[in-house]
């Protein structure tokens, strides 16, 4: 019976020799030499030693720093939370008071937080949080503001 995997390319990863049935001795594009789980190889769950895994996280967090620069940030914050109030999936507890209502999101800031920044400002004061002027409106330049909780609670249709 012929070996059909030795010398064979398995993403980034050449196989060099058996360990033992099941188990190879790779060599990644990197340089690192070690064991792998041949069945893992060929259904491609391990391309490589970790290095591509380690190469993607780089790039998703360089990717995440090149588009905004800050998502960590209170507006950047303020923003995913407003795409997540405002998402058609039935099964989320704010789809009702959102989505179900039919409040939607500006189509120039849904994929956009440049835009959504450039529209509605840094947030002036920490204690300021997203507000939708008219209640019953959408998430759109012009009904947007920051303003403070009470004011908020007071733009509500909760009764309090």
């Amino acid at each position: 019976m012929m070996i059909d995997y030795l010398n064979r390319r398995y993403g980034r990863l050449t196989v060099l020799r058996l360990v033992y049935p099941g188990v190879v001795y790779a060599k990644c594009d990197c340089g690192t030499e070690k064991e792998f789980i041949l069945n893992n190889l060929r259904s491609g769950n391990t391309q490589s030693c970790g290095c591509l895994r380690r190469e993607q996280a780089v790039i998703t967090a360089e990717l995440c720093n090149t588009i905004h620069g800050e998502y960590r940030s209170p507006e950047y914050q303020a923003w995913r939370n407003m795409l997540g109030r405002c998402e058609n999936d039935p099964s989320k507890e704010c789809y009702k008071n959102y989505y179900g209502r039919g409040i939607r999101i500006s189509d120039k800031w849904i994929n956009n937080f440049e835009e959504f920044l450039k529209d509605i400002g840094r947030r002036p004061n920490p204690e300021l949080t997203l507000d939708r002027i008219d209640n019953d409106g959408d998430y759109e330049p012009g009904n947007v503001r920051w303003v403070d909780r009470k004011t908020q609670s007071q733009n509500s249709r909760r009764k309090l």
